[in-house]
């Protein structure tokens, strides 16, 4: 533990720093400074750290690097680009289990402050961020969500600012360390570029227009695609403990969308109440439910005001939330999964709403002096 108090000084310093600063307020600041003491209380305190197994990779991968003792029989294509990224943070020691957590933990807090500060974000967006149970853990164990996450949210930031060299180089990075994800930030980014770049006016029919030929496109490479979608979907059903004999393999492009709605639906609530095991599974269960009703009730109040943007980022959540329930079958793989398109969505259709009222007040303020 002691080993780790350095780095929890880096956490508290910069967010003392922020408030000094007057970029987040007085009570962001103590409960970011709180959430900082969470990795100290998961692994061999809540749960054994072998729980997540995936956690000692980062770590030795991580301690090599910065011990400049890593060479290739250490590689590993999920951790290796992951742990180098992790090395240029400014956290001095890598000692402990815990280690990777504080790492984590000081990506959240950047995001916060950036959050913020820049993209000036108000209100329940900022207690979400907080307090959002499966961001909360994930930012604190030694896992690539929260790099992943904050990689999503710069290459997309940098893409609405039109700084497209930096967009370019996030998105790089991404490929790196999450494939799949950077191909949703790349779809993503190629139907936001087409819509500022168009200036097509919204209509519901010119929406419904562009899903169709989303769906001519899909059925077209559909055949070029479910080899590959087979092997992840095989491979990910065996690993969590499936039967080969009670695999269902998608045979055609109706089955292919079926499998996708499902996956979405089985992404978002995914263990259902009934379905639980351990209190862990209640837990989760219980957020998910939670955390539709806001995504519903958030996507429908943006929905009234920005209805363009609103659907832009409702097709980047469900793009998302359709190829990983494509593929992914075990609960706990799934909420690590979701959890960047879930904060990347909230984030950025905030983020949107704060552009279309200074929009707003700006034409006010010119219509009233002129």
């Amino acid at each position: 533990m002691i080993w780790d108090l350095p780095n929890l000084l880096v956490c508290l310093v910069v967010i003392f720093a922020a408030r000094l600063l007057g970029k987040i307020k007085l009570s962001h600041a103590i409960c970011l400074t709180l959430i900082s003491f969470v990795p100290f209380c998961l692994n061999n305190v809540l749960f054994d750290a072998r729980y997540m197994p995936d956690q000692f990779l980062y770590w030795r991968i991580l301690s090599a690097i910065r011990d400049f003792s890593y060479n290739s029989n250490y590689y590993n294509i999920r951790v290796t680009e992951a742990s180098y990224m992790y090395a240029f943070l400014p956290l001095p020691f890598v000692e402990t289990i815990n280690s990777v957590g504080f790492f984590n933990k000081f990506l959240m807090i950047v995001v916060f402050i950036w959050a913020s500060a820049v993209l000036k974000l108000r209100g329940w967006i900022l207690w979400f961020l907080m307090l959002y149970p499966s961001l909360l853990l994930y930012s604190s164990l030694s896992l690539r969500e929260m790099l992943i996450c904050t990689l999503m949210l710069f290459a997309l930031w940098t893409l609405m600012r039109g700084w497209y060299l930096f967009s370019l180089i996030f998105i790089c990075l991404l490929v790196q360390v999450k494939m799949q994800n950077a191909l949703m930030v790349v779809l993503f980014s190629t139907v936001y570029l087409l819509d500022k770049f168009s200036n097509i006016a919204f209509t519901r029919k010119k929406f419904i227009a562009i899903l169709g030929a989303l769906l001519l496109v899909s059925y077209l490479a559909f055949p070029f695609i479910v080899d590959q979608v087979e092997y992840y979907r095989v491979r990910m059903f065996l690993e969590d403990g499936g039967l080969l004999a009670d695999y269902h393999p998608i045979i055609s492009f109706i089955d292919f969308l079926h499998h996708g709605v499902l996956g979405i639906l089985r992404t978002l609530f995914a263990p259902l109440p009934w379905e639980c095991k351990g209190v862990f599974q209640q837990i989760q269960s219980l957020e998910n439910i939670g955390v539709a009703a806001l995504l519903l009730g958030f996507t429908w109040h943006s929905y009234r005001k920005i209805p363009k943007q609103t659907l832009i980022w409702l097709f980047f959540l469900l793009s998302g939330l359709f190829m990983y329930g494509l593929v992914v079958n075990n609960v706990g793989t799934i909420v690590r999964y979701k959890l960047p398109f879930i904060v990347v969505y909230l984030i950025f259709l905030s983020y949107e709403q704060v552009r279309a009222n200074d929009r707003n007040v700006r034409a006010q303020s010119y219509a009233l002096n002129n």
